[in-house]
């Protein structure tokens, strides 16, 4: 009788150990199903609306604020250099070609409407444009001109 109850309660604690013990070691895997993207058709696309800068952004523009590591100088000290007569301007025409008079310096650029950068002497300035500002970037500086023209 005690062999039956040995054999009984070691009958037991195996089934346990297969119900509570071995599903915790068994790993589950399903097969992964590819379903392909479904394709919308080119009328129900939702297209994005891409501006082009290149009506918006010809024309005339000021320095009203230049930064850099070691200089900052605001709308109010440039209007002073402008107020004696001192060019500070950045001219964008239509097809794409950029001048910069800064104080008796003038230098050519190209502009990338497209690609929002000027171009000169094979390096590119990037800049961005939103409401008839310009700020224009080159390494550690910056340069904000408003739209005049």
């Amino acid at each position: 009788m005690k062999r039956l109850l040995l054999l009984s309660v070691l009958l037991l604690a195996l089934l346990a150990a297969l119900v509570l013990i071995i599903p915790r070691f068994i790993s589950h895997t399903e097969e992964l199903v590819f379903e392909p993207p479904v394709e919308v058709p080119a009328a129900e696309e939702e297209a994005l609306p891409v501006f082009s800068l290149k009506d918006d952004l010809p024309g005339v523009y000021a320095l009203t604020a230049l930064f850099s590591d070691e200089l900052r100088l605001t709308e109010s000290e440039l209007s002073v250099l402008r107020e004696r007569g001192i060019p500070l301007t950045l001219t964008i025409r239509d097809d794409g070609t950029v001048s910069l008079l800064i104080f008796d310096m003038q230098t050519e650029l190209r502009a990338d409407f497209d690609a929002m950068f000027f171009l000169a002497d094979g390096h590119p300035y990037p800049f961005f444009f939103q409401d008839g500002s310009l700020t224009v970037w080159d390494s550690g500086s910056r340069a904000v001109f408003v739209k005049i023209i």
